[in-house]
């Protein structure tokens, strides 16, 4: 695949995503870790177009398949989902946070 600034169907994707205006939010992740010497998403394509991105200590197969409930990837998929926000907890184990949020409900 070509650099994101260097392949014209990209770019066309984007400028249709932004004349479209949708009111979805796009909350963001990038690997600080390389897979098999490469690091695949890097903080630029990570970040393109996002309203807010995260950098996370994993490689780009581990980030995909959180190992727990108390894994970063998983707490901020699942806020993002819950409508809590991308931000990731400054403390409190993601169980109880979800718990308590359910409960809430």
């Amino acid at each position: 695949m070509a650099p994101d600034n260097s392949n014209d169907y990209l770019l066309s994707q984007e400028s249709e995503w932004q004349r479209a205006k949708f009111s979805i939010h796009r909350y963001c992740a990038y690997e600080t870790q390389k897979f098999k010497c490469l690091l695949v998403v890097d903080e630029t394509s990570g970040t393109r177009l996002c309203e807010h991105s995260v950098a996370l200590n994993k490689n780009h197969a581990n980030i995909v398949k959180p190992t727990s409930r108390d894994d970063m990837p998983y707490i901020l998929l699942r806020n993002a989902w819950l409508g809590l926000g991308p931000e990731p907890p400054a403390h409190a184990p993601a169980r109880r946070s979800h718990s308590t949020h359910i409960a809430a409900r």
